[in-house]
């Protein structure tokens, strides 16, 4: 009779592993399920999957323009776990450094103890459940984007400014202005 409850035990233990299955494959599926939310969505942007082994976050999503210009780097990491890890943060903005990244995000099935909602800031990281991921996405993009724009104009400012004084100080500028005065 003992050897019979063992052996039920036993087969009840296996039957319940099999069936949660692995925590890395379940963490892949989270993974995945990001890596194609972002694809579809974002089609403009190149969303590389960081193969496992590697150093770095899970996922990498360069934001370009329609036009193709580089705005900026945004790494995910996704977490698929019973209880949140004070680890992760850091572990992320070390992974942000490394490449040279602009924003990092978790996308993780628990919330800190101290979040009141499905998205929040924790040390300096972006912390969102799977359902306002894409909203988060989007506005980061769009924050990407605008910065880019910015820094495009105020770099291209001052030769603008230039050639615009070097033009009106040029005798082709003054001829054109003692064209208008004689009509």
């Amino acid at each position: 009779n003992k050897t019979i409850d063992d052996l039920k035990r036993a087969l009840d233990d296996a039957q319940r592993r099999a069936s949660q299955g692995s925590q890395q494959l379940q963490g892949e599926g989270l993974e995945l399920d990001l890596q194609n939310m972002l694809t579809e969505t974002f089609p403009n942007d190149d969303i590389d999957e960081i193969k496992k082994g590697t150093t770095g976050a899970d996922i990498r999503q360069t934001v370009r323009t329609p036009k193709g210009t580089v705005c900026g780097v945004i790494l995910w990491e996704t977490k698929r776990a019973k209880s949140w890890d004070n680890d992760w943060p850091e572990k992320l903005k070390s992974d942000l450094r490394a490449e040279k990244a602009n924003i990092p995000i978790i996308v993780s099935t628990v919330m800190p103890k101290d979040f009141k909602s499905d998205m929040g800031i924790k040390e300096g990281v972006w912390v969102v459940s799977f359902a306002p991921s894409a909203t988060l996405a989007e506005l980061m993009r769009q924050r990407l984007i605008d910065v880019a724009r910015e820094k495009y104009l105020a770099e291209n400012k001052d030769g603008k400014t230039e050639a615009l004084y070097e033009y009106i100080t040029s005798h082709e500028f003054v001829q054109q202005i003692e064209s208008f005065l004689e009509v």
